[in-house]
């Protein structure tokens, strides 16, 4: 009996700890709120086997807001270990296959992760000059 706790409590432990790499495989976006870029910083890992995912975006690091060209709240098995933003802006598992024909659709004004600063909190001060 003991054996058979242990396994099933190790199960529930790995469980618990299983996540999701997603990649962006063109550009950049945002995955919820973190900026995701295929030449820096994918993947990322996602836990909850779902995210909102904004791209299209315009590439102008000068914008601290840009519109997304598109914005799809894409869903996937909380066990597959890899997740992929295709560069025609669908969703993707390891082997290729779009997951449920999830593909971005909408727009929407949010952080531009091609910014410089994402990330970065900036602060402007100002002295009074005699």
């Amino acid at each position: 009996m003991p054996i058979k706790l242990s396994i099933v409590a190790t199960l529930v432990m790995i469980g618990a700890t299983l996540a999701t790499n997603l990649h962006v495989n063109a550009g950049c976006a945002l995955v919820g709120s973190t900026a995701v870029c295929a030449s820096k910083g994918s993947p990322i890992s996602v836990t909850t086997g779902s995210a909102t995912i904004y791209a299209r975006f315009a590439g102008d690091s000068a914008l601290y807001y840009d519109y997304a060209g598109c914005k799809f709240n894409a869903v996937w098995p909380a066990s597959y270990g890899d997740v992929f933003l295709g560069a025609d802006f669908c969703l993707y598992d390891a082997n290729g296959n779009n997951i449920y024909g999830q593909c971005c659709t909408t727009s929407d004004l949010v952080r531009n992760p091609w910014n410089v600063y994402y990330g970065e909190e900036v602060r402007v001060e100002f002295t009074k000059q005699n």
